[in-house]
């Protein structure tokens, strides 16, 4: 967890940096530090339930599912709310969200599927 958590906020950082985020980044940095600790707590159920690493990828792709209709519901909420225009503006809250999100279930995943491996072997 605090792998996966230190290396996607340092990416969720930069990415800041780079678009030049202002309050958008607080939502944000807050939706992956959600993500990860509900990763971390699945991850643990399945992990406890003696899964094989079958189950661990198929988590892991729920989890990504997950992120992307987030994201999706995020996209149609501020176009809905503009009057039916694409923001221009959105794409940087969509990278700084969908990014290091990804890269957090990346990282928790290999993670837990060596560990899976390894208890198998």
């Amino acid at each position: 967890m605090i792998l996966s958590g230190f290396i996607a906020g340092t990416i969720q950082l930069e990415f800041a940096v780079w678009f030049g985020s202002r309050e958008e980044f607080i939502v944000i940095e807050m939706g992956l530090v959600l993500l990860i600790l509900a990763m971390t707590a699945t991850f643990g159920v399945v992990l406890l339930a003696g899964a094989a690493a079958m189950a661990v990828r198929w988590t892991a792709i729920a989890f990504v599912v997950a992120l992307l209709l987030v994201a999706v519901a995020l996209e149609i909420f501020s176009v809905s709310a503009d009057g039916g225009r694409v923001l221009r503006g959105d794409l940087p809250f969509q990278v700084e969200l969908v990014i290091p999100g990804l890269v957090a279930i990346l990282i928790q995943w290999w993670l837990l599927h060596r560990h899976v491996r390894a208890r198998a072997a």
